[in-house]
């Protein structure tokens, strides 16, 4: 019999966003190199994605590595549907709710997967599920979701900077003077912690490593908006597990947590407020799941202000070729007849079709899916070349980025 799974999990695909700025803020390869950053700590540390790209960390199963997602908004470790094979018979069927919706899935026994030297399967039990549309948002080999049925055991530590994820086993004490001290809350199998806003509201924020996009609860949302403290932006589309959903985004005009204080924050309009990592990325995160603490540190990126240009098309990258996804009309893509289906090639004279040659330390000779995000919607009143083929016909045109701020009927 199908039944609700009491624990409220979340996936990845809910908040990987199409996004009508220019593109997805993503993709990074992930290195296979694994060390001990010390032998009386027994932490584990991996290359990951710098600056708010994705956190991929090889799992082994069965004597193959994959490449796993971190995902502290998800409360289920998550494993794609091309891996069923490796995992018997599934247990039961359950309903699980996404913001498309509630959808089945099957719940397996977790196999003798790995991270490093730490064994998955203590979770018990994973969901299996289709990560085919993250794989096209991301531009990355991703086949499976580590949540925080596995990571609330551990003191895991982001340094967006360097492009590191870490599992420590003891506390880095290096943290205690150099970072800021939040208490974290877990509801629904999530951690969250609280941020101020506008009109002497607050609101609960899931950490949620496992999205690129930050959201607001509607409630709050609306109400900002009303009182003249939040500025309408754009329009967008979310892949979820049950389907695509479209909803609003805008800017507040101020955030803060603890000391901590940011003008202009853009936000998306959703069901829970959340902190994804284009905001997480302002910093170099610590969080101690077993004591229920989160240390921030200032990051290189603190005070770069969110983007305000929108080019009016999304991008998805299939098989390393970047395809136009959506083009809104009147938009400056739309109106310089760009159309979904057509492959970028070129962009101000660069190719865009190789993501693989970008390395974890930020020199690349093309475009990556999160360079593309950064070009297409940094600077209004830019003016952008684009090079595409459509039908195999090669096609040129330039476009003038326009300021993402337009009013939305709710």
């Amino acid at each position: 019999m199908k039944r609700i799974y009491k624990a409220r999990i979340r996936f990845i695909l809910s908040i990987w966003n199409i996004i009508f700025l220019g593109i997805f803020p993503l993709n990074e390869l992930m290195g296979d190199e694994e060390l001990n950053l010390a032998p009386n700590r027994a932490a584990l540390e991996y290359p990951v994605g710098k600056f708010g790209r994705p956190l991929l960390i090889p799992v082994t199963l069965n004597g193959r590595t994959i490449s796993f997602l971190v995902d502290t908004g998800s409360s289920k470790s998550v494993f794609d549907k091309s891996l069923k094979a490796e995992l018997g018979q599934p247990l039961e069927q359950n309903l699980i709710r996404t913001p498309g919706g509630r959808v089945s899935a099957d719940l397996f026994k977790c196999p003798n997967a790995k991270i490093g030297n730490i064994n998955l399967n203590f979770v018990g039990t994973i969901i299996l599920s289709d990560l085919r549309p993250l794989r096209y948002a991301t531009g990355e080999e991703i086949f499976g979701i580590l949540g925080t049925d596995f990571l609330r055991k551990h003191i895991i530590e982001i340094d967006f900077d360097r492009g590191r994820f870490r599992i420590w086993s003891t506390f880095p004490r290096q943290w205690l003077n150099t970072s800021e001290k939040f208490p974290v809350s877990i509801q629904d199998g999530v951690p969250r912690v609280f941020a101020d806003l506008p009109g002497n509201k607050s609101s609960s924020f899931i950490i949620d490593t496992g999205a690129n996009a930050s959201c607001l609860n509607k409630k709050i949302f609306d109400s900002l908006d009303k009182e003249g403290n939040l500025t309408f932006s754009a329009s967008k589309r979310s892949f979820t597990l049950g389907g695509e959903i479209q909803s609003n985004s805008g800017y507040v005009k101020q955030l803060s947590v603890g000391p901590f204080v940011h003008q202009s924050v853009h936000l998306d309009r959703g069901s829970d407020s959340r902190f994804g990592l284009r905001y997480l990325s302002r910093y170099k995160v610590l969080i101690d799941f077993p004591k229920g603490d989160v240390y921030l540190q200032k990051s290189t990126k603190y005070s770069l202000p969110d983007s305000t240009a929108t080019s009016g098309m999304s991008l998805i990258q299939i098989k390393g070729a970047k395809v136009v996804y959506a083009v809104k009309p009147k938009s400056p893509a739309g109106s310089s007849g760009v159309k979904p289906g057509d492959i970028l090639v070129k962009i101000n004279g660069r190719s865009c079709s190789d993501y693989d040659l970008f390395d974890l330390y930020g020199s690349c000779s093309d475009y990556d899916l999160f360079d593309l995000y950064e070009l297409l919607t940094t600077k209004p009143g830019e003016v952008i070349s684009l090079i595409f083929l459509r039908q195999d016909e090669s096609r040129s045109v330039l476009i003038k980025l326009e300021k993402q701020i337009s009013k939305i009927t709710q």
